[in-house]
């Protein structure tokens, strides 16, 4: 089939690039270029239905995983879903190979220029690098000098951002080399598009992605001080709120790395360690996605914990290696790239395989005045922050505004550079509408092993549908498309799954868990069962005044209003009889119970804090727990705006709630192996569900006594209709609901249940060495089971508690005075495990303080 005369028009047609820009699609002449052409034919074999279904399941694919940037942001509207092309940009491999070899030249060149810079600085003295545009960085700081850091070592990982001139020509725009993003997306993408087209990606025999990353990891463990075979690699990740969380999480579960924060490291006699569960671990490399002056407050001013104190000196003594190595960032500035043709040709004795955009760097005296003369054709920017942040066009400034900029720049000339802007090059986008024109740039990566760079046969691609300048940033565009190279003839297959012949070690410990993971799973497990506790209780408020009787007419309702007062879900005074004729009816109060966030212990509030919580460990989570509770997050919205949410929407988002949150249930319960991640999230879970059953029985046991309405109320809460029924059949009486709530052995929602679950699970934590006989949670938790399992209610629950017969309502009130201070004493047990817990496993450090910092204080 001839794809010029075969395609249909309606496939390629619309895509119409400008004649000023180059295209990546098609040659001069209009033939689709040669490595297109296979990709092309299959493309065109596809009816327009079919390409909308493929779309539709790559932004599946997408929404599954929760590929994201910003991904818990406190600002919602700043949390974006990734968004990826149905079509590849697809690039020759002769070209793709002559590109490489570019990259790998600068990757070179900048590591040897780090390594003088922290070095012998010989290229000051000899004016190559000028001294103001070093000293007057704000990252360059003495203490990365003379770190024990090998020849060519310092970028162990790089990236280059790339475009292509409308001649064809590749340049690079930028520079990356402080934790690099973007590697991971690109991977990401790659596994969603080859998805998308599985047998298209086999016939264009694409370049694999794994043996670049299964050559990291090589690359990363020859790099460990001790001589051990199975070296600890950590990933340092600024922690879920930074923009790309998502792809920390994602690179440490593929590579196999743990992925850490700062407050989980320690440094001790000059090693650094991860702190446990099981106590301290060292750690042998740290690949590292933090800002470098983060890395340690001690030596480094910085208001972030993202770091250790100590890191520093650990490097020095030969204990610990950072990649990259701290200080890379300096060769971010862009003000490096207006000497790199010079440093070039000092370092390597030759030129620039790879050329820089033309930049200017302001502190030199010609190039001021040309950036002065020609501000209405450059790009402004600070000289020492990474490209991708602040850009000034000049072209988008009135005369007055350039005049301004001009006198900045005088004033401070080399805090200035300016740089040429490419027409970047064109490549076919689609969209449900039909083909549309994309302007591309790329991202690219390498990596050093075996003493020379390797660079990831693709790259991250980002497209804009306007041929606008585009900011250099991952999250910049309109979306992604996964980058082939295409070979002509079919590639190794290699992937980083283990062969048949890798015969592992048998084992049955899980991996060492950070204490702040334990943290974040514990409270995790608490809103996952506060979540649930008050969505059933909502449920059954609603449920009640939806029905055909009015609010006065429901007896049981002032009992359910006092268990939302106590929840904190609505105000307190609603449990005051004499109050209520002053606040707004209960109908209009829920919707905001529900759904105001302003509200802390709203449902919405919850749930938020489950997706925020869930964020921070979802590299302990599997892929369907983890798409469970992205269910619950996005799915819990009413389409009505909040104040005026009707009860029957309401009530529908609560069911739908409720069963979100038992499909999560199950699938941690059914799905995490028994280790102490899975403990410590059911910890938090029994540990909530004692404390909310033990508040709800304590308001039952306020006068007056509950009534059989109240008490049917409360089975629906605790979803133990059925069972009762089943039991008793007769009508609902206070001894079997209190033996069903407090003392069931069988019953997985009792607080006996609870308290027995959580002693088993105190049982298997790690034991102190030292601790002679049971640990304080281990007396906490058994001293109150212990009371619960002496309360006998057939012996001291009265029969009728509504009964004028003296004996009867002495009985009564005995039981349920001792009744409540069992309840209250069991309360305050639950605040102390909590605080035992973490006084024992999660502890954390305060902030660390500079010692300059301690003597400077007033």
């Amino acid at each position: 089939m001839d794809i010029e005369t075969d395609t249909p028009a309606s496939t390629f047609d619309p895509y119409m690039p400008p004649e000023t820009v180059h295209d990546e699609l098609r040659l001069s002449t209009g033939e689709i270029r040669p490595h297109w052409r296979t990709f092309a034919k299959g493309f065109a074999r596809e009816q327009q239905s079919e390409l909308a279904r493929r779309w539709e399941h790559a932004n599946q694919i997408v929404h599954e995983n929760g590929i994201t940037y910003n991904v818990f942001d406190e600002k919602p509207e700043n949390n974006h879903p990734w968004q990826i092309d149905l079509l590849p940009y697809l690039i020759a491999a002769e070209e793709w190979d002559r590109l490489s070899a570019g990259i790998a030249q600068r990757a070179k060149l900048l590591s040897l220029v780090l390594d003088d810079l922290y070095g012998p600085q010989q290229l000051l003295k000899s004016g190559d690098l000028p001294p103001e545009m070093v000293y007057a960085h704000p990252n360059y700081h003495h203490s990365f000098h003379k770190l024990p850091v090998g020849p060519e070592r310092r970028l162990m990982f790089f990236g280059c951002e790339v475009a292509r001139s409308p001649d064809g020509r590749w340049w690079a725009m930028a520079d990356r080399a402080e934790g690099p993003a973007g590697a991971g997306y690109a991977l990401e993408n790659r596994i969603v598009i080859s998805r998308t087209w599985p047998r298209l990606i086999h016939d264009c025999h694409i370049r694999r992605l794994a043996p670049f990353f299964m050559r990291w990891q090589q690359a990363l463990a020859e790099l460990s001080p001790r001589a051990t075979e199975n070296p600890r690699i950590v990933l340092l990740t600024a922690g879920s709120t930074q923009p790309f969380y998502f792809e920390d999480v994602y690179l440490a579960r593929y590579l196999g790395y743990t992925l850490v924060e700062g407050g989980d490291l320690a440094v001790r006699d000059n090693c650094v360690f991860i702190k446990t569960l099981d106590g301290l671990v060292q750690i042998d490399v740290i690949v590292s996605r933090v800002n470098e002056s983060d890395l340690d407050p001690l030596e480094i001013r910085s208001s972030n914990r993202n770091g250790a104190a100590g890191l520093l000196q650990a490097i020095r003594e030969g204990n610990v290696v950072v990649v990259n190595a701290p200080g890379s960032g300096f060769v971010e500035s862009p003000a490096i790239m207006a000497k790199l043709p010079q440093l070039c040709r000092t370092v390597l004795k030759t030129e620039l395989i790879l050329p820089s955009i033309a930049t200017w760097w302001c502190g030199d005296e010609s190039s001021q005045q040309y950036v002065l003369d020609n501000l209405a054709k450059l790009v402004i920017k600070p000289a020492f922050e990474p490209s991708g942040g602040t850009e000034i066009f000049g072209e988008h400034l009135s005369n007055s505004e350039q005049q301004e900029l001009a006198g900045k720049i005088r004033q401070a000339p080399a805090d200035y550079v300016a740089q040429e802007t490419i027409a970047r090059s064109a490549s076919p986008v689609w969209k449900s509408e039909g083909m549309q024109v994309g302007h591309a740039a790329l991202r690219t990566f390498a990596m050093r092993h075996a003493n020379h760079y390797e660079v990831m046969p693709g790259a991250l691609v980002r497209v804009a549908l306007s041929a606008d300048p585009m900011k250099l940033s991952i999250s910049a565009g309109d979306g992604s498309k996964d980058a082939w190279i295409v070979s002509e003839k079919p590639v190794e297959k290699v992937s980083l799954l283990p062969t048949a012949d890798d015969v592992p070690e048998l084992r049955r410990n899980s991996p060492q868990l950070p204490s702040r993971v334990a943290d974040n799973l514990f409270w995790l497990g608490r809103h996952l069962d506060r979540a649930e506790v008050s969505a059933r209780l909502l449920r059954v408020v609603i449920d009640r005044l939806s029905g055909e009787r009015d609010a006065d007419e429901v007896p049981e309702l002032p009992a359910l209003i006092h268990l939302l007062a106590e929840g904190g879900q609505i105000d307190p005074e609603y449990a005051i009889e004499d109050m209520q004729g002053s606040l707004p009816e209960i109908e209009q109060r829920l919707p905001a119970a529900i759904f105001d966030l302003t509200e802390p212990r709203s449902l919405r509030s919850i749930v938020n804090e489950i997706a925020r919580l869930a964020s921070t460990v979802r590299d302990r989570l599997s892929n369907d727990t983890w798409r469970a509770v992205n269910r619950i997050d996005e799915r819990f919205h009413p389409a009505s705006p909040q104040d005026k949410v009707p009860l029957d929407e309401a009530l529908s988002l609560l069911n739908q709630l409720v069963i979100d949150l038992a499909v999560c249930g199950g699938l941690i319960n059914d799905g995490m192996v028994r280790g102490p991640a899975w403990r410590f999230l059911t910890m938090g879970r029994r540990t909530e569900r004692a404390q909310l059953t033990s508040g709800l029985l304590l308001v039952l046991l306020q006068p007056p006594l509950p009534s059989s309405s109240v008490l049917d109320a409360v089975l629906d809460v605790m979803d133990l209709q059925m069972t009762y029924r089943a039991r008793y059949l007769a009508a609902i009486r206070p001894a079997p609901v209190f033996d069903l709530l407090l003392v069931d052995e069988s019953n997985p929602r009792s607080l006996l249940y609870q308290l027995s679950e959580l002693q088993s699970l105190i049982h298997l934590l790690p034991a102190d060495a030292q601790q002679i006989g049971l640990s304080d949670e281990q007396k906490i938790v058994s001293d109150v089971l212990h009371q619960l399992q002496m309360v006998d209610l057939s012996k001291d629950m009265p029969e009728n508690w509504n009964t004028t017969d003296v004996d009867s309502v002495n009985k009564g009130l005995e039981f349920e005075l001792n009744l409540v201070e069992l309840l209250q004493n069991q309360q305050d047990a639950m605040k102390e495990l909590t605080a035992a817990i973490s006084r024992k496993y999660l502890v954390h450090s305060g902030t660390p303080r500079r010692i300059q910092d301690e003597l400077t204080r007033p």
